[in-house]
């Protein structure tokens, strides 16, 4: 009942935006990947590749790793997952953060889990278009970085409590495997299939499935 309860407060606080909703990665009930309703696909918690680099999570990609099947996503697609996950406007530049947004914070630790827990984070690097490498994520309920950079950040980089985005078009996660219409409005999904509509068909598909996880300098 709880997780059902905390599954439909978190699914309002992103209303105004994209649905994101939680998906179980490799057991049921794991919560371990996040689902953008909207978009179709499946993010891995950042807790899962906390202290790896982006070049570490890539070689564990391939046929036999860790994380085959999934790939890093794009710098919009990054973008895309931060404004679903909050209301708001975020200023752009190479270092800029926004203290306001502290229950759509929380909101983001139920999904993605925590970096680092002695000041509450959940950081994750990516690759923007250009090859530079920032960090968007959350710290101690009160702060989103925004396209944060540091002049150590590299694909080579690595550190405790910096985890790397993840992400995965369908099939990967046991919660798509068997139901593959959750991941319906991907047209890069291997279970794609032409249909005009919502992310509220991907909610329809998870039925009463819906959970929440407990879970960024």
């Amino acid at each position: 009942m709880k997780r059902l309860l905390t599954a439909a407060l978190l699914t309002l606080s992103f209303a105004s935006h994209a649905e994101l909703v939680s998906t179980d990665w490799k057991t049921e009930g794991d919560a371990l990947a996040t689902l953008d309703t909207e978009t179709g696909i499946e993010w891995i918690d950042l807790s899962e590749t906390d202290g790896m680099s982006i070049n570490t999570v890539l070689s564990m990609t391939s046929a036999g790793g860790k994380f085959e099947g999934w790939r890093l996503p794009t710098e919009d697609e990054v973008l895309t997952l931060f404004d679903a996950a909050f209301t708001g406007t975020f200023v752009t530049g190479p270092n800029t953060s926004a203290p306001k947004f502290k229950e759509q914070i929380l909101a983001f630790h139920e999904l993605f889990g925590y970096t680092s827990y002695n000041i509450d984070r959940a950081y994750g690097l990516y690759e923007q278009d250009n090859g530079n490498v920032v960090l968007m994520g959350v710290r101690n309920n009160e702060t989103v970085f925004f396209k944060h950079s540091e002049s150590p950040y590299s694909a080579d980089f690595s550190k405790s409590m910096y985890g790397v985005f993840l992400v995965s078009d369908g099939g990967d996660t046991i919660s798509s495997i068997n139901n593959p219409a959750l991941n319906i409005m991907n047209a890069n999904s291997p279970y794609n299939v032409p249909l005009a509509g919502s992310g509220a068909l991907a909610l329809l598909a998870l039925g009463a499935g819906l959970r929440k996880r407990n879970e960024v300098m």
